[in-house]
């Protein structure tokens, strides 16, 4: 169970470090075609057109959501290794408990 916990974890963390990358690369290469074509920028807050007269609640533009789900994807992540790091002192502690016991059991 531990093994395979850790497998799953190791392999999250690739998938979300991919992700991670290719969504920095999406909106970096976005960004590079906004100051290009506007001026503007997805980094900095820049003025969104106004949403339709039947439009309710606030509009954000696409950069908004993009940054939302890269920090989702980053929050995840750092998750993902606490969970590990945790399985890790978890078995580090149970194999030690165990030695500890088989080694009392020797000596009586």
């Amino acid at each position: 169970d531990y093994q395979k916990n850790i497998a799953n974890c190791d392999e999250a963390e690739v998938i979300l470090g991919k992700a991670i990358k290719a969504m920095n690369a999406y909106y970096k290469e976005k960004d590079a075609e906004i100051k290009e074509e506007l001026g503007g920028s997805l980094l900095q807050r820049r003025q969104e057109p106004a949403p339709p007269s039947t439009w309710e609640g606030d509009f954000s533009g696409q950069s908004e959501g993009g940054n939302l789900v890269i920090g989702m994807l980053e929050f995840i992540l750092t998750e993902t290794e606490k969970e590990e790091e945790a399985a890790h002192t978890t078995e580090s502690e149970a194999v030690a408990a165990y030695e500890t016991s088989m080694t009392a059991l020797k000596t009586e």
